[in-house]
């Protein structure tokens, strides 16, 4: 998977401009499951040195090095690492962030700098007005 620096700011003419080039086309398709998923979901499951074989064939497979580790939690921070490495673009970092308690990067309270506002320490997706309205109970 590729970003690169475009070499110009974006709209607000302060943001650095970094492009992907992941989904190449706005009609490419987003894949609903994957192989390397599926090894990840094993890898977390499984832990230990199962999970670092996973790893380091995916690893193996783009020219990275290899891990190496027997600590269970520096194994377990791996998988996860690798979920968001292996699934970048693909609506999944926002669920392991709840699931595993992540931090949120940047930290809440955090500024936007130049644009104005702080970021929030919301983990969820606001109750969209449709079904608030439609629903007596809330």
């Amino acid at each position: 998977m590729d970003v690169y620096d475009a070499g110009r700011t974006a709209l607000d003419n302060l943001t650095p401009l970094r492009i992907q080039r992941k989904f190449a086309t706005l009609d490419q398709p987003i894949r609903l499951a994957s192989h390397a998923e599926a090894q990840l979901i094993v890898a977390e499951v499984s832990g230990g040195q199962q999970a670092v074989g996973i790893i380091n064939a995916l690893h193996a497979r783009v020219g990275l090095p290899s891990f190496a580790s027997s600590d269970p939690t520096a194994i377990r921070n791996q998988v996860i690492e690798e979920r968001a490495r292996e699934l970048f673009l693909e609506s999944h970092h926002f669920f392991d962030v709840k699931r595993f308690n992540l931090p949120q990067i940047p930290p809440p309270g955090t500024s936007y700098g130049p644009k104005g506002g702080v970021y929030g320490d919301m983990r969820c997706f606001p109750l969209p007005d449709v079904e608030r309205d439609n629903n007596p109970n809330l």
